[in-house]
């Protein structure tokens, strides 16, 4: 009986053993859940990241064309620009940029009008001034048109707000309306005796000096500088009469001008 209630014992262990070791090689359903769960997370997840990756892709594209069509705007706008800006410097070069005013040089008591400046260093100047000959002996008073074109070789700096301009040379030519002056020689005269000139039209030269005083930024209203200039000039009719004549110096046929140009551009 001992032996048999032995081996029933003994035989229980064994089948307890088994069981045990049969539990621990078998995961609980538990852990089979969780491990699953994690599977569909990462599943979830890997799902999630390529709609992201596709979200983010076709946003890219659109940003990416979006910035193309505006690059193209930009260029189509900047050759618009530019041409505005041509059309723009085109009629600022129009607009006058200095008034002039000038006495004597053959253009009458006085003279006023308007002037251009231009070039690399400003170094070109073009005036249209309108003069007045006062009444004389009779005569009436006359109106006079002057077509003026001037050029400054250099100019030099007098501090921060003075600047000498040391050689000015030009030419001009100005006419006196009236009917008491020709273009071509009436008959009254000899053949010849007025030959290539006219009494209607004066040729010019001239050269002369400048000095500017710039006006600061702060103290500017409608003026940005202001010259004060004189010019030696003779025409064309006083420079024949010089070489035909042996007696007519050259003092005789230069006279003098005074003037003053503000510049308002």
């Amino acid at each position: 009986m001992s032996w048999l209630f032995f081996s029933l014992c003994f035989l229980g262990n064994v089948a307890l053993a088994s069981a045990s070791e049969m539990e621990r090689a078998t995961p609980p359903d538990s852990l089979v859940q969780v491990v699953s769960g994690v599977q569909s997370a990462y599943a979830l997840q890997t799902g999630e990241d390529l709609k992201v990756a596709d979200a983010l892709r076709s946003e890219g594209d659109a940003l990416q064309v979006a910035d193309t069509v505006q690059v193209a705007d930009s260029l189509e706008l900047s050759r618009y620009e530019r041409r505005m800006k041509r059309y723009s410097s085109v009629w600022q070069s129009l607009q006058p940029s200095q008034f002039i005013m000038q006495n004597a040089g053959n253009m009458g008591l006085l003279s006023f009008g308007l002037g251009w400046n231009y070039g690399k260093r400003n170094q070109w100047e073009t005036h249209l001034l309108f003069g007045w000959i006062p009444k004389y002996k009779g005569h009436s008073v006359r109106m006079t048109m002057t077509l003026k074109e001037t050029y400054i070789p250099w100019n030099k700096r007098l501090g921060e707000e003075w600047r000498l301009e040391p050689l000015t040379v030009g030419l001009y030519a100005n006419t006196v309306f009236g009917k008491a002056f020709w273009r071509s020689q009436p008959s009254r005269y000899p053949d010849k005796y007025y030959q290539f000139l006219s009494t209607r039209v004066r040729l010019n030269v001239f050269l002369g000096q400048r000095i500017t005083v710039i006006i600061p930024n702060n103290k500017r209203k409608f003026v940005k500088s202001m010259t004060a200039f004189y010019e030696l000039s003779t025409c064309d009719l006083y420079i024949r009469c010089m070489f035909q004549d042996s007696s007519v110096k050259l003092k005789d046929i230069v006279g003098l001008s005074l003037g003053l140009k503000m510049q308002i551009m």
